[in-house]
């Protein structure tokens, strides 16, 4: 596909009016979770996108990197050794994550993957799993009662009730 229709095709998306309520709910989300963070005593990180360390997964995936100045990077799959490092010495973090999976060929057709996601981490030093389960409890129920006062005619527009 030449560069012109992949522009093409992406004006042509982004002109969907489901698209642009994704768009607009997605943000609100995104807003809602760093406020609610921030409030609990939590600091945003800037993401990791490529690092000499990063998870290898407990599952085979295609695994870009690049060698710059001698050293071998990957791109970041999971932040799971940065925020603990970052916890330790921070306390409390958070960080809106985007993530590259190359998945093998063989999960192509599964429609379970997506190649490119963001994601939330979130480390607390110290925090017992009772805590973070109750923080995740309390996120869920206000980022749920966030949604329906602000969004619910984007919601019902793009057939979904919460």
């Amino acid at each position: 596909m030449s560069d012109n229709l992949l522009v093409d095709s992406l004006q042509q998306h982004l002109e969907d009016k489901r698209v642009q309520k994704a768009i607009e709910i997605q943000s609100d989300i995104r807003a809602y979770l760093g406020m609610f963070f921030r409030e609990h005593g939590f600091i945003e990180v800037p993401p990791v996108i490529i690092s000499p360390i990063t998870d290898p997964l407990n599952h085979p995936v295609l695994d870009p990197s690049i060698d710059y100045y001698g050293m071998k990077y990957g791109l970041t799959k999971s932040m799971i050794f940065h925020k603990q490092i970052l916890a330790k010495e921070m306390g409390s973090i958070f960080t809106f994550s985007p993530n590259i999976r190359l998945e093998t060929p063989e999960k192509e057709k599964t429609g379970r993957h997506l190649s490119e996601f963001t994601q939330i981490d979130v480390e607390k030093r110290g925090a017992s799993r009772e805590e973070m389960m109750s923080l995740v409890e309390d996120l869920m129920i206000g980022l749920t009662q966030h949604m329906v006062k602000s969004r619910a005619s984007d919601l019902k527009f793009l057939g979904r009730r919460l």
